[in-house]
């Protein structure tokens, strides 16, 4: 566990540096550093990974496989290259963490671009390991969410549909342009009338996303109830939080919209984590939301301006974030760490 408690506290420090100075290259170097220790990690590091090289070695000798038409895509390229499982790692870490990093660099102006980057650490980086696919939709719809922030809808929705393309559950993410609708005043003219549109047409939208999603439904029938307190305190957290700091503290009208939208788009996702507790595999289907509670925390460090509100956020975070973190490790497969046997040996160890 020692490793990734280092590899946090690298990636801290270099965000550290990105931050006071405002240079790219520190967050090229937070990519690259991530994108290393999940591209080179050993064949059985992770629970999913070797199910992953088991898909490679299918299409390999033109077996099938049900996964996406984009994973099938990035594997059957490469495959015109290599027979070397690995470069399927290294390609999907490049995509997943330069997409993400960069969307968390966006938010460097109204939130702490270190703190984002520990608590996305904390939360998502292991988890990477396993589904993967998941997360390079995660990351093509959190870095096309900019597009939704400055208004332009049609930019986010071809971002959304790209990212179907990996994984069938980033369609939920369309519910973002529902959540416009309890920011309607932040809107121009155009944004509303284009929401209202949206509104006009989701009787026939929601059913055909429902149906395109139909075979996640299965998840309902396999019930294991395990219930717990963490959604329930993070819920707790976001709400404590929210009337401590933007309640009572004046933010500039610019940033009200983030502060209320990450907010919302959190709580959303976390709320959705619950389901969890009743059926496994579905704590994983609020993800392309609650990753937004990375830059509402971002946002809330860099403007609690009372010293006494940040060490008790500090606190709770690291209760709610840090110890899980600690004791989720082996449960996702990652321990002990190992490089894969090709790199080890181009290093002749």
């Amino acid at each position: 566990m020692l490793i990734y408690i280092l590899i946090l506290f690298i990636s801290m420090l270099l965000a550290y540096k990105a931050e006071i100075s405002q240079k790219k290259i520190y967050v090229w170097l937070i990519v690259l550093f991530l994108v290393f220790i999940a591209g080179f990690r050993g064949e059985e590091v992770g629970i999913d990974t070797p199910n992953y090289i088991e898909i490679w070695d299918r299409l390999l000798i033109g077996g099938i496989a049900y996964q996406e038409v984009g994973f099938q895509f990035i594997i059957t390229s490469l495959q015109h290259i290599t027979d070397n499982p690995t470069y399927m790692f290294l390609v999907c870490s490049s995509i997943i963490y330069p997409l993400i990093i960069f969307r968390l660099w966006d938010f460097r102006k109204v939130a702490s671009f270190t703190f984002m980057i520990a608590m996305f650490f904390l939360l998502y980086y292991l988890p990477s390991f396993n589904v993967m696919r998941q997360y390079i939709a995660l990351a093509i719809v959190f870095y096309f969410s900019r597009y939704l922030q400055k208004g332009n809808y049609f930019l986010f929705i071809i971002g959304v549909l790209l990212s179907v393309l990996f994984h069938t559950s980033s369609l939920l993410a369309l519910a973002f342009l529902g959540v416009e609708l309890l920011l309607w005043k932040y809107l121009s003219k155009w944004q509303k009338w284009f929401i209202a549109l949206c509104v006009c047409f989701s009787f026939i939208l929601i059913p055909l996303v429902l149906l395109y999603v139909e075979r996640y439904f299965l998840y309902f029938d396999n019930t294991e109830v395990k219930v717990g307190s963490l959604v329930v305190l993070k819920l707790a957290c976001l709400i404590i939080t929210y009337l401590l700091v933007f309640k009572k503290n004046q933010v500039e009208y610019r940033v009200k919209y983030l502060v209320k939208s990450t907010f919302i788009l959190a709580f959303l996702g976390v709320s959705m984590e619950a389901l969890g507790y009743f059926f496994p595999y579905m704590s994983r289907i609020g993800l392309y939301m609650t990753i937004f509670q990375v830059v509402y925390y971002g946002i809330l460090m860099h403007k609690s301006t009372v010293k006494a509100n940040k060490i008790v956020f500090y606190f709770v975070l690291f209760v709610l974030y840090f110890i899980p973190f600690l004791l989720s490790a082996e449960g996702f497969g990652v321990l002990p760490y190992e490089f894969t046997k090709q790199f080890l040996s181009l290093i002749h160890i």
